[in-house]
C-alpha cells in the first residue's frame, strides 16, 4: 500500500495497484531466494485461496456502470484477452518443459 501511495505521489496516478505490486514483490523475492520448508503450509494456502480471492476482488473493482457504459464489446474483449493470455502462457510453459502442476504440494518440498 505504501508503494502504491508513493507511485501516486510521484507520478500523479496509480498505474499498478497494491495487489499487483505485492504479487510482483513476491515473485522477485521467490526468484532471489527459495523459502525454507517451514513456509510450505503458508505458501500452499496463499497460492490457492488467498490468491484466488485477491484476483476476484481485483476483478470486482471494475464497476458495473463502467461495463454498461462501454457495452458488450468490453466483455467480449476481456474474454478474448484472458483466453489468449492463458493459451500463450500454457504454450510457453510447455516449450520450457515446465511441469503442468507447478503449484502441487509435492513440488513445494
Amino acid at each position: 500500500m505504501l508503494l502504491e501511495a508513493a507511485e501516486t505521489y510521484l507520478v500523479g496516478h496509480t498505474y499498478l495497484e497494491a495487489l499487483v505490486l505485492a504479487i510482483l514483490i513476491g515473485i522477485a523475492i521467490r526468484a532471489a531466494r527459495r523459502p525454507g520448508p517451514r513456509f510450505n503450509l503458508g505458501i500452499h494456502v496463499c497460492a490457492k485461496f488467498v490468491l484466488e480471492c485477491a484476483i476476484v476482488m481485483l476483478g470486482a473493482s471494475v464497476s458495473a456502470a463502467a461495463i454498461m457504459a462501454l457495452g458488450p464489446i468490453l466483455i467480449v474483449g476481456i474474454v478474448c484477452i484472458v483466453a489468449v493470455a492463458i493459451a500463450t502462457s500454457y504454450c510457453i510453459c510447455r516449450l520450457l518443459g515446465l511441469p503442468q502442476r507447478m503449484g502441487h504440494p509435492d513440488r513445494l518440498r
